[in-house]
C-alpha cells in the first residue's frame, strides 16, 4: 500500500504543490502550513526518504525481525501522514483508508477479526454515501462506464450500493466460494472504476483485498477467519465491535452539523473522501482597498480533483491567504461569496456570503458549526 501511495506522489508530481512560489491551501488543524514549504530538491529527497524506510521494513520482516517491522510501518504511516498534512489538496480517500487499515494492523487487537471488519466497513459506509439521485441516477459519474451500455448505467450503479451494502458483508462468511464470489464482483467493480479514477484506488483495494486471498490459503483451513453468523450473534471480539462503532461514529460525524453536508464540507474530514454527488460553485471574492474601486475576482479553482472544486474549505483558505498577503493594505478588506449546487439541482444554494471578510478574522473551526456557512 505505501509503495502505491509513493508512486501516486512520484508519477503526478504531487509534492510540487508545496513549493514556495505555490498558493498553500491549509488544513482547518494546520492552518499555518503555508510556512512549511519545500523547495529547490526537498520534494525528492521525501520521496526517497519515504521509500528508504519501506526498503529497509521490507528487510527487518524478511529476517523476521517484527519489532523492527513494526517500527518501520508505523514510520512509513507517520512519514505520509506528515506529507499529507502540509496541503489540504492532498487529501484522497485512498490515503485516509490507507491510514485507517494501517492503524488496525499495528494498534488494534484480534487482527484476524478486526481487520476484515474494517475493510467491510470502507465498503459499507461508502455505500451510504451512494444513497442519493445523483449516484442511483449515474449522474455523478465522470465518464461512460466501460463495460455497461448508457442506458444502463443507473442499474450498474444501483447494483453497486446493493453490492456495498449488503453483498459485500459476505467476505466475512465461512465458506471459501462465498469470499471468493464477492472478491470476483468487486475486482469487476475496482476494473470498471478505472473508466472514472486514476490506477491508485483500484491498486491500492487490490492490496486490502488480498487480505481475503491470503486468508483462503492459510486462515480458513486452520478455522481463524471472520464469520459472518458469528459477527451477528455478538461472539466476535469485543475489540471488533468497538472499532465498527469508531469507525463509524467518523463517517456520522457530518450529520451532526448544520446545512447539507454535501454542499457545507462541515465535518467531512473525518469521513471517507468518496462520490457523494457532483457539484457546481460559483465563488467571487469582492476586493475593497482604501479609495480604491471595489473590484470582484473568480476564485473557483478548476483544476483540482472533482470532489474538491466546491469544497468551501478550499476557499476559505485562499480568502485568507489574500486577507494575509494585503494585511498592510489601509483599508483592505473582502466580500466573500459563494453559492452551489449538486449538478442535477435546478437552483444554487447560498453557501457562503461573508462582507467583511479579512477585518473578522474568520476561523474555520473543526468542531462546531462555522457562523460564516450557511
Amino acid at each position: 500500500m505505501h509503495v502505491f501511495a509513493l508512486l501516486y506522489f512520484a508519477m503526478y508530481g504531487l509534492l510540487g504543490m508545496l513549493s514556495p512560489d505555490k498558493e498553500a491551501i491549509c488544513w482547518p488543524f494546520f492552518g499555518n502550513c503555508w510556512r512549511f514549504r519545500l523547495s529547490d530538491h526537498q520534494p525528492l529527497e521525501v520521496l526517497l526518504a519515504y521509500g528508504a524506510i519501506a526498503v529497509l521494513t521490507l528487510i527487518a520482516r524478511a529476517a523476521r525481525d517484527y519489532v523492527s517491522t513494526w517500527y518501520g510501518l508505523a514510520l512509513l504511516n507517520v512519514w505520509l501522514a506528515g506529507i499529507v498534512a502540509l496541503d489540504y489538496r492532498m487529501r484522497s480517500n485512498e490515503v485516509y483508508m490507507l491510514l485507517w487499515l494501517n492503524a488496525v494492523v499495528l494498534l488494534w487487537p484480534h487482527k484476524r477479526y478486526s481487520v476484515p471488519a474494517i475493510i467491510v466497513s470502507f465498503y459499507w459506509w461508502a455505500g451510504t454515501l451512494k444513497l442519493n439521485y445523483e449516484w442511483l441516477s449515474g449522474a455523478s459519474l465522470y465518464g461512460h462506464l466501460a463495460i455497461v451500455p448508457a442506458r444502463l448505467t443507473w442499474v450498474a450503479c444501483t447494483y453497486v450500493v446493493g453490492m456495498e451494502m449488503g453483498i459485500v458483508l459476505f467476505l466475512l462468511s465461512g465458506r471459501r466460494w462465498v469470499r471468493n464470489t464477492v472478491l470476483a464482483q468487486l475486482a469487476a467493480f475496482h476494473l470498471e472504476s478505472l473508466t472514472q479514477i486514476i490506477w491508485f484506488y483500484p491498486l491500492l483495494m487490490a492490496a486490502v483485498l488480498a487480505w481475503f486471498v491470503i486468508e483462503n490459503a492459510f486462515g480458513a483451513r486452520a478455522g481463524q477467519g471472520t464469520r459472518l453468523d458469528q459477527f451477528l450473534k455478538g461472539k466476535a471480539p469485543v475489540a471488533t465491535y468497538v472499532l465498527c462503532a469508531v469507525f463509524a461514529a467518523f463517517q456520522l460525524a457530518p450529520y451532526l452539523y448544520k446545512g447539507d453536508k454535501e454542499l457545507t464540507g462541515q465535518g467531512r474530514i473525518f469521513a471517507l473522501h468518496m462520490f457523494e454527488s457532483r457539484q457546481e460553485c460559483a465563488v467571487t471574492a469582492t476586493i475593497h482597498a482604501g479609495g480604491q474601486p471595489a473590484n470582484t475576482v473568480d476564485l473557483v479553482v478548476h483544476d483540482l480533483p472533482p470532489r474538491m472544486v466546491c469544497d468551501p474549505l478550499i476557499y476559505f483558505d485562499r480568502a485568507s491567504n489574500i486577507c494575509r498577503g494585503n494585511q498592510d493594505v489601509p483599508g483592505f478588506d473582502i466580500d466573500l461569496k459563494m453559492v452551489s449546487k449538486r449538478s442535477t439541482a435546478p437552483q444554487y444554494t447560498t453557501i457562503i456570503d461573508d462582507p467583511g471578510f479579512c477585518s473578522k478574522h474568520e476561523k474555520y473551526k473543526i468542531f462546531g458549526n462555522n457562523s460564516w456557512l450557511k
